[in-house]
């Protein structure tokens, strides 16, 4: 299935894309990306962070939200986890490949956050989602 930004701009910038295990690497096309800005492009985008609640003695118990944790009841610790596994930006196709860590989501606005007022920025006339790639689109109504 692709997804076209022109009809979906707003619904997936706020989405989260989401990782399955074994998932292929998401392909986000760039604009203003060169060879003397590659690798602090790359530097970047490897640098999106979640966060997350865990309690020290049941790290399984990691969740987005703080709260107890429900071995122990003891308060979930927040800490930041990254959402990437491996960013390959090529300068040739003009995007970067994010591998995103088993689990881990990320949401286009922090791939744009993440870019700032940098060269470099998400090319939304050339933004496809292709594959098993998941969106998590919430506050958005269809029309009868």
């Amino acid at each position: 299935m692709r997804i076209g930004i022109p009809l979906l701009l707003a619904a997936a910038l706020a989405a989260a894309i989401h990782a399955e295990p074994g998932s292929a690497p998401v392909t986000l096309p760039l604009s203003g990306l060169t060879a003397d800005n590659r690798d602090a492009v790359a530097g970047r985008l490897q640098a999106i962070e979640r966060r997350e609640f865990a309690c020290a003695e049941h790290p399984g118990s990691a969740s987005d939200q703080p709260g107890p944790c429900a071995a122990c009841h003891r308060e979930r610790a927040e800490r930041k986890v990254p959402s990437m596994a491996a960013v390959q930006a090529s300068v040739e196709e003009k995007s970067a490949h994010l591998t995103l860590a088993p689990g881990r989501s990320f949401r286009l606005t922090e791939v744009v956050a993440a870019l700032g007022d940098g060269p470099a920025a998400i090319d939304l006339d050339r933004l496809a989602l292709e594959g098993p790639v998941t969106l998590r689109v919430s506050g958005m109504r269809c029309p009868n």
